[in-house]
């Protein structure tokens, strides 16, 4: 409503069938409800009170904007903003190139370097503290944001959404937890230890059998867990409803046709992001394709994404309670790398250590364990991370002690799997050592681990 000067002027909420909120000013419902803890307690709310649903058709814009720049990671609140604009037609791109620049490498490091080694904060539009952010970040990426003049009707399917992804999320997690527990790992024998060979190789030397033990973890997910997954939920629908409005992209016709070509993975690839993310969207994908009976099938077809689409979009009510911010939320928490997550980056990089056992796996075989999802303590507690304590050295440096190696870490990532897979990878590393080859001169010295001595004639 406008007053006479054309300022705006919220007319009082009166409303007899809703008693509870028609007794207060709209100016002061319009500040509790920008404080509620998530979109799907919104949701909630909108959906019980006739008052708080007629707010919303005139204020929905600022409604969303105030609850996902106060309660979500940067990351998460750039998703929805995204969807918000392909549901609108607003994403104003001539090209799958142009839209890849500007909506999917958001997540990345600042491009241009200005500050050096040092430029390493990732952008965010709404980040105004000018030593976090540089200019060079703000040119490629200008600020996105919601439109005054969105439909309700869009920003109440972002509340559907928000609410269902929320119960993805909860049952996700509990699912790669329980899978989890239920493993059956080995650890390796301390005397165990990988030893490489001149240019780099690996001694012909068979895995030890291990030693069994039990994972444990008691703890509730942590906000950065769901906040992680919550994250990769909204990357899964951000490409179903691009994929949905091909038909009224302005680009041209070779690059319609390469969207429409390109699965899940290989579209958030076009952001140049690999390893962990792909990993942890890997995780989501896999979820939601056993929960459409896909078994064994990561990758969607077309009705297969709509059905999925359908599921993330249509929720019926929230199952779980919201998940509360830290109360210093810091926005670019999604950008810390995890010790398992960077110890797992170092497998994909062609310069990796290449004689640890996990060289000729696909990192997929974790994936539904929440490997790359789980914080450090997670990891910890579960017994497929080691922990590390420094101490000050009596020659004035610092030094690392470890709970158990990183040859110990691989070999108990290795143990989870099926036999069968382990046995072929066993067959393939032996394959790489010629008939009658004695590492080191060694005749009696053929199982894949050293004891720490090296057995000479």
């Amino acid at each position: 409503m406008q007053g006479q000067n054309g300022e705006r002027r919220l007319a009082p909420a009166m409303n007899p069938t809703d008693p509870l909120f028609s007794k207060l000013p709209s100016e002061v419902l319009l500040q509790i409800v920008k404080q509620v803890p998530g979109l799907p307690s919104f949701r909630n709310i909108d959906r019980a009170s006739p008052t708080i649903s007629s707010l919303f058709d005139e204020f929905g814009t600022e409604i969303v904007e105030s609850i996902i720049s106060t309660k979500l990671p940067a990351q998460v609140q750039s998703l929805i903003r995204t969807i918000v604009l392909i549901q609108t037609d607003l994403t104003l791109t001539r090209s799958l190139q142009e839209f890849s620049t500007v909506y999917l490498k958001r997540d990345e490091y600042c491009g241009k370097h200005v500050n050096g080694a040092d430029c390493v904060r990732r952008f965010h539009p709404s980040l105004e503290d000018s030593s976090k952010v540089c200019e060079a970040c703000r040119e490629a990426f200008p600020p996105i944001g919601i439109s005054r003049d969105t439909s309700p009707v869009i920003l109440r399917n972002i509340l559907d959404s928000a609410c269902q992804n929320q119960n993805i999320t909860e049952g996700l997690l509990q699912s790669c937890l329980d899978r989890s527990l239920a493993l059956t790992p080995l650890q390796l024998g301390q005397k165990f230890r990988y030893i490489p060979r001149p240019n780099f190789g690996r001694c012909p030397q068979r895995r030890p059998i291990g030693k069994r033990f039990t994972p444990e973890s008691s703890d509730p997910f942590s906000w950065t867990e769901r906040q992680r997954t919550s994250r990769q939920i909204w990357r899964v629908q951000l490409f179903f409803y691009l994929k949905l409005k091909t038909r009224d992209l302005h680009w041209p016709i070779e690059d319609i046709a390469h969207l429409e070509s390109l699965e899940i993975h290989s579209f958030w690839e076009l952001s140049d992001k690999y390893g962990r993310f792909n990993e942890q969207l890997g995780t989501v994908v896999y979820y939601l394709a056993n929960t459409e009976h896909q078994h064994g099938n990561d990758t969607f077809d077309h009705k297969a994404t709509a059905q999925a689409l359908y599921r993330i979009s249509s929720a019926s009510s929230i199952t779980r309670t919201t998940w509360d911010a830290p109360s210093s939320l810091d926005h670019h928490i999604l950008d810390q790398v995890s010790k398992a997550e960077d110890l797992v980056q170092e497998i994909t990089r062609p310069t990796h250590c290449v004689w640890g056992p996990l060289r000729y796996y696909d990192l997929g075989h974790w994936r539904n364990f929440g490997f790359y999802i789980w914080d450090d303590a997670r990891m910890h507690s579960l017994g497929f991370l080691f922990r590390e304590t420094f101490q000050d050295s009596e020659t004035g440096g610092i030094f690392c002690t470890k709970s158990f190696s990183k040859d110990d870490m691989w070999f108990r990532w290795e143990s989870v799997l099926s036999q069968h897979i382990i046995e072929a990878n066993e067959r393939r590393r032996l394959a790489e050592f010629p008939d009658g080859y004695r590492e080191f001169g060694s005749k009696r010295f053929e199982t894949w681990w050293s004891t720490g001595m090296l057995l000479r004639d």
